[in-house]
């Protein structure tokens, strides 16, 4: 013993003759409802086919257990037990958005609940639908078909009511001494303390500004976006649904074939080992989705994003040359 701790004094816990122990539950007993959050017993849960007994919630059961309840016992047989899944959407990148749409859909399909989502990009898009699939009515809206930024509105079926809250904000300024361009527009709604899935597709042209948001923001954005680069404007709502047409500068090119690595050289005036290298760097996109195989053989108005020279359409074969080559069209986004 240390001197320090000769005379230090330390208390044990008196314990009487008559005092209980605390009960020991083991886990699993009890399962809690989602619902009313009363305690069931999970015996009584799994019982009545995991529909909570007070309230009639239905809980989410696992496959295993969903088998056991459809299939009669010895007749099932799991194939490929040692096989694990990985990204279900396939999509390199999203794995943690694809997890929050599951839980969206979830709440959706067990707990009957309409969600309107926040505006998505295309890519958002695309790992929405692949998520949600069969499992419920999804409708997707910004504001006119061709919109890059949409909203989702997830509910049960398609009997329930299916609007979507849109603003189409407009505002005009005078283009004598300013020209204002779309990543003009971006960086003032940024600025403001704005998200950008709080605002759709955005439109700069010929002195009018066409922004989509939802009616929360729009009165914000009318308030605090007063002007933009040198130039003051004044935004109000609009009542007419506008139409933003891309702004798209079509060339054409001579190449081999339509592999990714030809149609990515093409597009940003590269080698092909200078594209194989973008490529297998991952910083090519087709249609939203991540490839890094540069043999992939690429579909007519396939859409080409690559990082550091921007979006391109490929739009297809024109002709083909005396030497077997081919005349394609490509469309590069403004």
């Amino acid at each position: 013993m240390h001197l320090k701790g000769l005379f230090k004094k330390e208390n044990q816990p008196v314990r009487h003759q008559n005092q209980a122990e605390a009960p020991n539950v083991p886990d699993g007993l009890y399962t809690k409802c989602e619902s009313c959050h009363e305690m069931i017993l999970t015996e009584d849960f799994t019982q009545n086919a995991y529909v909570c007994p007070k309230c009639g919630h239905y809980m989410k059961i696992g496959a295993y257990e969903r088998i056991k309840m459809v299939f009669d016992a010895q007749t099932f047989e799991e194939w490929d037990e040692e096989f694990t899944g990985g990204n279900p959407c396939h999509f390199k990148g999203y794995e943690e958005q694809a997890k929050r749409f599951d839980d969206l859909v979830d709440a959706v399909v067990f707990k009957h609940r309409q969600i309107i989502t926040p505006f998505l990009n295309e890519p958002e898009q695309e790992v929405l639908k692949k998520v949600v699939g069969s499992r419920c009515f999804m409708k997707l809206d910004g504001g006119y078909p061709e919109a890059e930024k949409k909203r989702a509105l997830l509910c049960f079926d398609e009997s329930e009511d299916q609007k979507v809250d849109l603003t189409l904000l407009k505002a005009e300024y005078a283009q004598t001494y300013v020209k204002l361009s779309h990543r003009d527009a971006l960086g003032a709604l940024l600025n403001i303390g704005l998200r950008s899935d709080q605002f759709g597709d955005i439109s700069v042209k010929e002195g009018v500004i066409y922004v989509y948001t939802v009616s929360e923001v729009a009165q914000y954005i009318i308030d605090e976006c007063r002007k933009i680069g040198r130039a003051s404007i004044r935004f109000k709502v609009c009542d007419q649904p506008a139409v933003i047409e891309k702004d798209i500068r079509w060339i054409q090119k001579i190449v081999s074939g339509n592999r990714l690595d030809t149609l990515v050289a093409a597009c940003c005036n590269l080698s092909r080992s200078k594209a194989a290298a973008l490529i297998k760097g991952g910083n090519v996109q087709v249609n939203h989705l991540l490839l890094e195989d540069c043999s992939t053989l690429c579909n007519n108005n396939a859409v080409l994003s690559i990082r550091g020279y921007g979006r391109f359409i490929y739009k297809g074969i024109c002709k083909q040359t005396k030497k077997d080559n081919y005349v394609i069209e490509l469309g590069l986004f403004q």
